[in-house]
């Protein structure tokens, strides 16, 4: 065995010799089961950390005094002090029971007062510097250097008095100490062979050596208790025979385990373990690998959301534009005088605009709420209305089934409310549709009734009833779920999200949904929504189912901003069938013009997508007219195929004061511009057509003239769209491929190609 390993080992037994002196009671005998044993541990000790007097599990004393303790009872207490002067002190005045010490010089106590135990082991004091650095042989050798010791130590206290000029670096840890040398902050360092050298050997292999001892400081382990315990002394050597030589070996082992085995290298982790090596690196690189397939896999999906966002949000705009003029148009016809065998017809394209309407705004509103996105308008409204408007839209479904439809008030006439008619006209149309679409005979009931809560605290009750097929428990359970539908219900067609918006819109109205069925005989759907009455004038008929049209004052004038060709008109007609004095601009700076020279105007109903501008400048830029001619300040509403919480947000900080998605409803139009009338306007729309393509082919031609592509490319789509509405299918090819190649065209481009050429040449020829 090395010298370093037998020196650890007679440290161990000495720390172990101490303990179990302390563990043979004083010198009247054993102390009783549970007496706590108080040893002082200065800093030259590290609290004790390298020879056991701190209880860790991986100390050799932790393990003796835990083994001796069992058998005992005993308790001990380790009580730090700050110098080996603070030791003896705690001694003298009784706060400690024993006092180890390291070094063999003189003791800083008066020695008639103080017993000193033989010492159980005597080592070295060693020099310890950079292997690559000076070596320094002696104390003598290092007068002006810097030395590192322990902090209020031994060694500080000596050095200070016999080697001043010794510049000292105090630290509190082993470690730090020798971590400075090996830095190069000191020159060298101080410490026990017992301590300093497993460590040195351990951890700073490559880098510290041992250059020398100083002779002056003589290391030497021994004991002091106070001088009328001295006859207790002689004990010690009985205590190291309490344990077992298995014991002893066990310990003594799990130490040099701990300060003399060094970290394995690389190298040797590499040789030894070769398996787990490689399939840690082949773990490491396939980890690598999937992090950065699903890094791409997040990027791909990413950008086929928003490729799959920017698609539908083309789609959503050009359906809305398109499904806007379409149902403005049958409203407008089915208001308007008819001939008896148009009735069906027009009674089915009622019913038929009010259910795509209907589906695009569910659609519309579950991926609003899907976003979080949900905007609450209250206005004055009479929900008796509403509830007559939904069963006039779907009076012909149930007139060909056979069904009667009613309105009951069981308390009679309702006041008029504040609330969003158009999410109140939403739900009715929905539970309305739901009761008609699985009810073959009978009646369906709409019942509204309002509750008081409190002073100015109304509850709203609608009751929807069928005698229809009901629904099973089971039925309910899955009722308001998204795309979910009841047993029969994809023979009814649906895309199953109507009765989830309304679960959805009730909920963020603070308000709630329930579901009585009686399967085979009858459904009630019963909602209870929150509602205050209304301050102000409200937008009712009493006699709506009778399709009286929409009049307001006189002398209301409407500004329609919409570059949509029937778009604009179809507004138009609804406009001036209620009454309104309607002006229409095409593009933004028609809409300025207007709004300067012919204003001022009660309404702005403005497109926020116009082929020179969009509608949120156009809006700031009429709210800064305004603010200059000190005039009124119209109603701007934007009107637009967008929808989402950016675009409202949007809106109203441009100055908007409401937002609508269209399609537009006549109810929706009627809860922002007052009360119904009975002006009937209807024009022909083919004459409509023919006027305008005359004027929008000659600004294309002119366009092209000029080579102002962007033009004649706006013109070109006009003319597609409008010929589309009409039926006019040639004149839509041909203006289809025409708006395509103009687009194409770059700016610096200044020969139109031939094939462009033909096509304006055909569009040319093309007459009425």
């Amino acid at each position: 065995m090395k010298r370093p390993v037998m020196l650890a080992v007679i440290f161990v037994l000495t720390s172990s010799a101490i303990l179990t002196w302390l563990l043979l009671g004083d010198k009247y005998g054993q102390p009783a089961p549970g007496a706590i044993i108080r040893v002082a541990a200065d800093p030259q000790l590290d609290g004790g950390r390298y020879i056991g007097f701190q209880s860790r599990n991986h100390s050799s004393a932790a393990v003796y005094m835990r083994r001796v303790g069992e058998a005992t009872g005993l308790r001990f207490e380790y009580v730090p002090t700050s110098s080996r002067q603070d030791s003896y002190d705690k001694l003298l005045a009784n706060d400690v029971d024993v006092v180890p010490t390291l070094l063999d010089v003189e003791q800083p106590v008066d020695s008639t007062r103080v017993a000193f135990s033989e010492p159980y082991y005597r080592g070295k004091t060693l020099i310890l510097s950079r292997i690559n650095g000076r070596h320094y042989s002696s104390l003598s050798e290092l007068d002006g250097k810097l030395l590192a010791v322990k902090r209020g130590g031994d060694y500080e206290q000596w050095l200070r008095i016999h080697r001043p000029d010794v510049r000292l670096l105090t630290l509190n840890d082993v470690a730090d100490i020798l971590g400075a040398v090996e830095s190069g902050v000191a020159d060298a360092a101080l410490g026990t062979d017992a301590i300093y050298g497993p460590l040195v050997r351990r951890d700073f292999s490559h880098s510290l050596t041992r250059s020398g001892s100083a002779d002056e400081l003589p290391v030497a382990v021994r004991v002091a208790v106070r001088r009328a315990d001295s006859g207790l002394l002689k004990k010690l050597d009985d205590g190291l025979k309490m344990l077992a030589p298995a014991h002893h070996q066990k310990i003594l082992a799990s130490w040099l385990e701990l300060a003399y085995r060094p970290a394995p290298s690389l190298g040797a982790m590499a040789h030894f373990y070769w398996l787990e090596v490689s399939l840690a690196a082949f773990a490491g690189i396939a980890l690598v690998f999937a992090l950065h397939q699903l890094r791409r896999s997040q990027r791909l999906a990413k950008r086929g959301e928003l490729e799959k966002a920017r698609i539908l949000a083309v789609m959503t705009h050009e359906i809305r534009n398109a499904a806007n003029s379409l149902f403005s148009a049958i409203d407008v016809l089915a208001r308007g005088p008819r001939l008896t065998e148009q009735a069906p017809a027009l009674d089915a394209a009622v019913f038929s605009s009010a259910s795509l309407s209907l589906l695009l705004n569910n659609a519309l509103e579950y991926s609003r709420l899907d976003a979080g996105h949900f905007l609450i308008s209250p206005t004055p409204c009479s929900v008796v209305d509403i509830a007559r408007e939904c069963l006039r839209v779907f009076g012909p479904e149930a007139a060909e089934k056979g069904l009667r439809c009613e309105l009951i008030l069981p308390e009679g006439p309702l006041p008029h409310l504040m609330a969003d008619p158009v999410l109140l006209r939403q739900i009715l149309m929905n539970l309305i549709s739901n009761a008609i679409k699985f009810t073959s005979e009978g009646l369906v009931e709409v019942s509204l009734y309002l509750e008081e809560l409190q002073e100015d605290q109304l509850l709203l009750h609608l009751l929807v009833k069928d005698s229809g097929i009901g629904l099973s428990q089971k039925s309910i359970g899955e009722l308001f779920r998204p795309f979910s539908q009841a047993a029969g219900g994809r023979s009814q067609g649906g895309a199953g999200l109507g009765l989830s918006i309304c679960h959805d819109i009730v909920t963020r109205l603070g308000g709630k949904i329930d579901v009585l069925s009686v399967p085979g005989r009858w459904s009630r759907f019963q909602v209870e929504i929150p509602a205050k009455l209304a301050i102000g004038p409200v937008a009712r008929n009493e006699d709506l189912i009778d399709s009286s049209p929409l009049i307001v004052a006189p002398d209301t004038r409407v500004l329609v901003v919409e570059d949509h060709l029937y778009s604009s008109r179809m507004l138009k007609m609804q406009l001036e069938a209620m009454g309104c004095e309607v002006s229409v601009a095409m593009n933004g700076a028609q809409a300025l013009d207007l709004f300067v020279q012919a204003g001022p105007f009660c309404t702005v109903l403005l497109d926020c997508n116009l082929p020179d501008t969009d509608g949120y400048v156009l809006c700031r830029q009429m709210r800064e007219i305004e603010q200059r001619t000190s005039g009124s300040s119209s109603q701007i509403i934007a009107i637009s195929a967008l929808s989402g919480k950016e675009h409202e947000t949007r809106c109203m900080s441009s100055g908007f004061n409401q937002v609508m998605t269209k399609p537009l409803s006549q109810l929706q139009l009627q809860s922002h511009l007052a009360r119904f009338a009975r002006s009937h306007v209807v024009q022909d729309l083919p004459d409509i057509f023919w006027d305008l393509y005359s004027k929008d082919r000659a600004t294309m031609e002119q366009a092209v003239t000029t080579k102002d592509w962007r033009t004649a490319a706006n013109m070109a789509h006009r003319i597609c769209g409008s010929a589309a509405f009409v039926g006019e299918n040639t004149i839509e090819a041909t203006s289809l491929d025409l708006t395509i190649g103009l687009r194409s065209l770059n700016a610096d481009c200044d020969v139109l190609p031939d094939h462009l050429r033909a096509l304006i040449g055909a569009l040319h020829d093309i007459n009425r």
